[in-house]
């Protein structure tokens, strides 16, 4: 009974978490988790994403999470290849970048070989996109099925 009463909380408190992302923001403040994210760039190198005027496509994926949405996410991104692309492979277990084939899907990836991802508090418990734009996050979404169509539809990709 116990088992079930954690089950339910547990998931209560994803689909709470799971509201604030898949949108466009209309403030970067509107996106709690900021800070952690800004901390866990810092600590990998990507502190200039905030501070330059370009534009990038961030995916954030942590390869020990569940395998249909980082299949689903991968897939994503090989079909929608595009020079803005920055995607963050974190992962503890460097078989994960052989399962995966971490290196076919995009040029420009950073790898967070110590899954520092765990360790900041960024938001991100599923494979997560963020759009920036001069410094700004202006969109983000998890990248699961349900949202592909709304990340494909903002991106205008097919």
């Amino acid at each position: 009974m116990s088992r079930i009463i954690f089950s339910l909380v547990l998931v209560s408190i994803m689909c709470a978490c799971n509201n604030e992302k898949n949108k466009a923001l209309e403030n970067e403040q509107d996106y709690s988790y900021l800070s952690g994210l800004k901390d866990y760039l810092k600590k990998i190198s990507l502190e200039d994403i905030f501070e330059d005027n370009q534009e990038y496509i961030l995916f954030i994926l942590d390869l020990e999470g569940c395998n249909s949405c980082l299949e689903s996410t991968l897939n994503l991104i090989q079909k929608n290849q595009d020079e803005r692309f920055l995607v963050v492979f974190s992962y503890k277990d460097k078989k994960l970048l052989e399962k995966y084939k971490v290196s076919f899907f995009t040029k420009r990836y950073i790898s967070d070989s110590n899954n520092l991802l765990k360790i900041y508090d960024t938001g991100v418990i599923a494979p997560t996109v963020f759009h920036i734009r001069k410094g700004k996050i202006v969109f983000v979404s998890e990248t699961n099925h349900s949202n592909e169509r709304q990340i494909k539809e903002y991106f205008s990709w097919n």
